[in-house]
């Protein structure tokens, strides 16, 4: 019985498994080639695919610029016209893709700024406020994702405008793609392409061109609309609240943008237009892959300045600037903190110092310029709270400046003569300006600034210590002074690992710091005034307060 089931289970046919075939993409949509709403030109490779395309079907419309027209017609039909996609518009404005983004923040990473801008303007119209972040950018997000961050990021790999020419900048290696040895890569693109990688900063000479397109599909090839990209910037700093937040560093977008400026100016320094755009055998040195494609990407573009602009526009908006300037601070609930007024207004500068530091010794003298300008106009307002505010925002930011003024100054050899400063984008030159502009709180800060510096030494508390060089020049203390702001901010409290003595709380450590301060002070008074080494480092630290205080 058994036999007999088996044989007639060998004769009964199974029904084959369905499959389904795709027919070959045509377009890549990362590419930013050919698709309409991806970017502004064609490689030679996909032209060639295109035209094999169209001799085969001729409705196949290949031209990129028709296409783009096309995709936009129909994106208005959907987003105005159509009465069966009405009632479910929010919510499809609201969808999520794998990467937790919502069409509005794919349009913007993907260059599609006119598409972008389409959606923006219907999401303004659509909904509430609180639906319109959850289109815009949603609550619980990526703070890397916030569409405002991304859009500043989207500047065009460095490939673009050097090609095969090696310039000094820094370059980052990915070990995800593969971009290891020899191949490196921008910084736009290690933000761009390798965002969430395992791509880090080489630590090798950084003379180099930037190898992505060779190992993968760059995405920063195309640059996209730049008109439009600002004219988007414009209306997500005013209408959204995108500028106040902090990426997922903690940083405010204005510091990536000073930042990112400084970088490309010196970067940007070594561009020349009428140089030779060859890739001789001479000129690469490097191992190209087997996937490498024969076509190298169009390099005969200008460098980005989208920074540069972003960077203005955002230094004349008062929100902008107040949550940059803020960065860090914290109520002062501790009492104690009104006793020592050096602490309770030095604390959570880190991020505000990197800031100051970029925006004096790397960016331009205008860029300084319009914050001074914003920080006026707002302290010039009839509401007197929010005079009040600008008034401390301002005051933060001049003692920021100080305490670079301080490290210019205090690095310096001491000189017979006068020492002159002839450029005006020296950065003592630029704080002097500074403080001339603000003169009525720089008198207060500098001389606050000069009683703390001098006030170790009064308490008797300082000691001499190992003699160290100085500089004679500005460019020696600009080059060392860069470690100073490479630092990131210490943990929340609330992160940090614990310490030996778990009952003490954050603030608590402040008293045994004024015991040890005051014990010092007691213990050292009858020290001999004679002392050579000693008289010597008081007097040089004297002196240098009293500098400090008549500066201007």
């Amino acid at each position: 019985m058994n036999n007999s089931n088996s044989d007639q289970h060998s004769f009964v046919q199974e029904e084959p498994i369905p499959t389904h075939t795709w027919p070959p993409e045509s377009f890549d949509a990362t590419s930013g080639d050919e698709d309409s709403l991806m970017g502004l030109g064609s490689s030679a490779a996909n032209k060639a695919n295109a035209n094999s395309i169209s001799s085969v079907n001729g409705n196949l419309i290949v031209d990129p610029i028709e296409r783009r027209t096309n995709a936009m017609q129909i994106l208005h039909a959907l987003l105005y016209e159509s009465n069966a996609l009405s009632p479910y518009l929010i919510e499809m404005l609201q969808a999520k893709d794998a990467q937790g983004q919502t069409p509005f923040m794919l349009a913007v990473s993907s260059r599609c700024y006119p598409a972008a801008l389409e959606l923006f303007e219907r999401i303004t119209q659509l909904s509430s406020t609180a639906e319109q972040e959850e289109m815009i950018f949603p609550k619980g997000s990526n703070p890397d994702h916030s569409p405002l961050h991304v859009l500043c990021c989207n500047d065009t790999c460095s490939f673009t405008w050097t090609g095969a020419e090696h310039i000094n900048q820094d370059i980052f290696e990915c070990r995800t793609c593969g971009l290891t040895g020899s191949l490196c890569c921008c910084t736009e693109c290690a933000r761009v392409c390798h965002k969430g990688h395992d791509c880090k900063l080489k630590r090798t000479s950084p003379t180099a061109y930037c190898d992505c397109w060779e190992k993968c599909k760059c995405k920063a090839l195309v640059m996209g609309n730049q008109s439009v990209r600002y004219e988007l910037l414009i209306r997500l700093v005013r209408d959204t609240n995108l500028v106040v937040l902090p990426n997922a560093r903690g940083e405010n977008i204005l510091l990536f943008l000073a930042q990112t400026v400084g970088r490309q100016n010196q970067e940007q320094r070594q561009y020349r237009a009428a140089r030779p755009r060859t890739a001789s055998a001479n000129s690469r040195n490097k191992t190209p892959s087997s996937d490498v494609e024969v076509d190298v990407p169009e390099h005969d573009l200008e460098p980005p300045r989208f920074s540069r602009k972003a960077l203005e526009h955002l230094l004349t908006d008062w929100r902008a600037v107040q949550s940059m300037i803020l960065t860090g601070t914290k109520e002062q609930r501790d009492p104690q903190l009104n006793e020592q007024p050096y602490v309770g207004n030095q604390t959570g500068t880190t991020l505000l110092d990197k800031f100051t530091h970029s925006l004096i010794v790397k960016c331009y003298l205008e860029a300084l310029e319009i914050l001074v300008d914003t920080l006026v106009r707002e302290m010039k307002k009839s509401d007197v709270e929010h005079v009040k505010v600008a008034t401390l925002v301002a005051r933060r930011f001049v003692r920021s400046v100080v305490r670079i003024f301080v490290i210019f100054n205090i690095e310096l050899a001491p000189m017979s003569k006068k020492r002159t400063f002839n450029s005006h984008n020296q950065p003592i030159s630029k704080c002097r300006k500074m403080f001339r502009s603000l003169v009525t709180l720089a008198i207060q800060e500098l001389g606050e600034t000069a009683d703390s510096l001098i006030a170790p030494v009064r308490l008797g508390v300082a000691r001499p210590t190992a003699p160290f060089s100085l500089a004679t020049t500005i460019n020696e203390i600009i080059s060392g002074s860069e470690e100073l702001f490479l630092v990131d901010p210490l943990a929340p409290p609330g992160t940090r690992s614990p310490t030996t003595n778990s009952n003490l709380s954050v603030a608590e450590p402040l008293p045994f710091l004024a015991d040890a301060v005051r014990r010092a002070a007691a213990s050292s008074r009858d020290l001999d005034d004679a002392n050579d080494g000693e008289s010597k480092w008081v007097n040089a630290l004297i002196d240098f307060g009293g500098r400090c205080s008549g500066t201007i």
